[in-house]
């Protein structure tokens, strides 16, 4: 029996769904931990404006091999993306985006620098590092960047001493 708002699905296509639905599943158990990425900093800083966060700024090329491969292996691995869970993350272009990186001192791609939320880099690194490289230099970057962000240990005052009072 046939409804007559029912969608009609052509055979063909009745055919191929569940091969379509196999491929999307199977992509999807090739999807692992992901950084959470903005890619424009304006939108970067508006976060940072609402809640005071260090930024990792990774710098690549689309054309990149190196980029690609440092991607796949380093910034898509789970401890790396644990690492960088309360961190503020951008990806911009190296091309486009060169006078940041020159700023932040990143000379090629891929590179990445963390910045502290005045926009200063606290620490940079270039070139396709394997993850245990990146684990210990974002590990350094990110503990001094904390450090800084901290307000200083003050020394309590004592008060002052009560006035004398005259009889």
């Amino acid at each position: 029996m046939s409804h007559a708002l029912a969608p009609r699905v052509p055979r063909a296509l009745q055919r191929s769904i569940p091969v379509v639905l196999s491929l999307l599943l199977t992509g999807l158990g090739a999807c692992g931990p992901s950084v959470r990425w903005h890619f424009d900093p304006r939108s970067a800083d508006a976060q940072v404006r609402r809640a005071p966060a260090l930024r990792m700024v990774y710098f690549r090329n689309w054309y990149s091999v190196e980029c690609t491969r440092f991607e796949d292996d380093v910034l898509r691995d789970a401890d790396v993306v644990a690492a960088l869970r309360d961190v503020v993350c951008v990806m911009l272009s190296y091309d486009f985006d060169r006078p940041l990186a020159d700023e932040w001192g990143v000379t090629s791609a891929p590179g990445a620098a963390v910045v502290d939320t005045g926009g200063r880099s606290v620490s940079a690194i270039t070139g396709a590092v394997t993850r245990d490289e990146f684990l210990r230099w974002l590990d350094s970057a990110l503990r001094i960047g904390r450090a800084a962000m901290e307000p200083p240990d003050q020394t309590p005052v004592a008060p002052p001493p009560p006035p004398d009072r005259v009889p």
